[in-house]
């Protein structure tokens, strides 16, 4: 008669679940990714409608159209129909909100409470409805992205989105010619009548998702960035037609932090190598445009009126540090402090730090930029994933975009920010200590020897057999 030890060894030292199924992967050091994650094991989990929707709410998003003929924006409309559609799948859509999104909430709290005492509601009543929009596209949009594949797809579906618009622009359909207000220089392309500012912000945000995910170590898309290239050249060329310094210079510092992005010495080289090439075609492009005299100006502190703004908006924030001038209404006071133009009541600040430190003081300020601060913060955690440093370098890209413009409304800018955040969240998870891999019985001293657990057998040597 042959008698086994009732002693279970179990790979990478994990028991089975309880239910009977096999337990999700350990994590394999510092590389384990959101596929390591039990939940995030499986994206066919998801409703497939809901996959798609996102696919081409993302999608859509570049296409923002001023001169349309119905009363919303499209980027507006296919986010009302994402989130209706996120109700077929609220269990994976709605899970466990992050821990950052309740910062967010208690800016739109503030900004709300704020609105009741200020004399220009209707803006801030606007942004409101805007935000609460945001709230549940961040929410649904982690839980979502996840998901590697989706996570993957949903970047794809934004450089393919960005890729058309590009496309437009360089082949010039459907583009005007716009001038500054101001009145500096005389030429910027821009397609579908687009603020060219938002369009190269849109564009530089698509390229460097496409740069990232040629660049990235994950082995999911291995022949993607064989057809990156015609793409990157397009978005680079339409970039460089906007005009757009912010644009430029947030484009140059996201390809910045992907030049070091590999897992060997060898794929770093590479990487820096084809971002190095970007970069170098991006100046001859420079060279021969708008672009060059406006970066000249720029050097010269001539910044298209932001030399003016930004001292008079300090001094706005001054006299109110606390609870500010109130939404909408810091950009009337800022309009009454410039130099004034018969065409505009209100001025935009050209920069997101400054407008909310205006609008709602350091109450509102302090919730709102740490926010921000944390979804960077958790993009560079997410460079143990296997999106690489792409989620990082989104978010220093964000953050560069918005220290010359206001887009704390920007669908795109917070979804992407989502994104940092579900690529990080599962590095940290499990990055904690595992489970002990054998239950020791109630009483050691009073169990039976074959129910004892072996040292031999937690060390990791098999269990013995014994003839009785």
């Amino acid at each position: 008669m042959t008698v086994q030890r009732n002693v279970l060894v179990f790979p990478n030292n994990r028991p089975f679940a309880p239910s009977g199924r096999r337990p999700a992967p350990a994590a394999a050091g510092p590389s384990a990714g959101p596929n390591n994650d039990q939940a995030a094991l499986n994206y066919r989990a998801v409703n497939i409608l809901v996959r798609w929707m996102l696919y081409g709410f993302i999608f859509s998003l570049p296409f923002e159209y001023p001169d349309r003929k119905i009363p919303v924006e499209i980027p507006t409309l296919t986010a009302a129909i994402f989130l209706l559609v996120t109700l077929l799948d609220i269990k994976n859509c709605y899970r466990k909100p992050p821990k950052v999104i309740w910062l967010f909430a208690l800016y739109v709290a503030i900004y709300s409470m704020m609105t009741a005492f200020v004399e220009h509601p209707k803006p801030a009543v606007d942004q409101i409805i805007r935000f609460i929009q945001i709230f549940f596209l961040f929410w649904s949009g982690y839980n979502l992205m996840r998901y590697e594949h989706i996570a993957n797809r949903a970047l794809l579906a934004l450089g393919a989105g960005c890729g058309v618009l590009g496309l437009m622009q360089v082949l010039r359909i459907m583009t005007v010619t716009v001038y500054d207000s101001w009145g500096y220089y005389s030429e910027r392309t821009t397609v579908l009548g687009q603020n060219p500012n938002n369009l190269a912000n849109n564009l530089a945000l698509g390229l460097i998702a496409l740069l990232g995910i040629a660049a990235a170590r994950n082995k999911s898309l291995p022949w993607f960035r064989y057809l990156m290239l015609p793409f990157a050249l397009v978005l680079a060329k339409a970039i460089v037609d906007t005009g757009s310094r912010g644009g430029f210079l947030s484009l140059a510092g996201g390809m910045l932090v992907l030049m070091v992005t590999g897992e060997t010495f060898m794929m770093k080289l590479r990487n820096f190598l084809i971002v190095l090439l970007a970069m170098a075609f991006l100046g001859v492009v420079v060279s021969n445009s708008t672009m060059r005299s406006r970066l000249e100006d720029s050097a010269t502190g001539n910044m298209t009126g932001r030399e003016q703004i930004y001292p008079v908006a300090w001094e706005i924030f001054s006299e109110k540090p606390i609870f500010g001038w109130g939404p909408s209404d810091n950009t009337y006071e800022l309009g009454e402090r410039l130099p004034h133009r018969p065409e505009d009541e209100t001025r935009d600040y050209h920069n997101l730090p400054l407008s909310v430190l205006t609008a709602t003081g350091l109450v509102g300020a302090v919730p709102f930029l740490s926010c921000i601060l944390f979804c960077v913060y958790m993009g560079w955690r997410a460079r143990r994933s296997t999106q690489g440093l792409l989620p990082f370098a989104i978010a220093v890209t964000i953050v560069l975009i918005n220290t010359g413009g206001d887009w704390s409304a920007s669908k795109l800018d917070w979804l992407l920010l989502a994104y940092c955040v579900a690529s990080a969240s599962t590095v940290i998870k499990n990055r904690k200590k595992p489970q002990r891999s054998i239950a020791r019985p109630a009483s050691r001293r009073f169990a039976p020897a074959a129910n004892r657990p072996n040292p031999r057998v937690a060390r990791g040597f098999v269990a013995p057999q014994t003839k009785v």
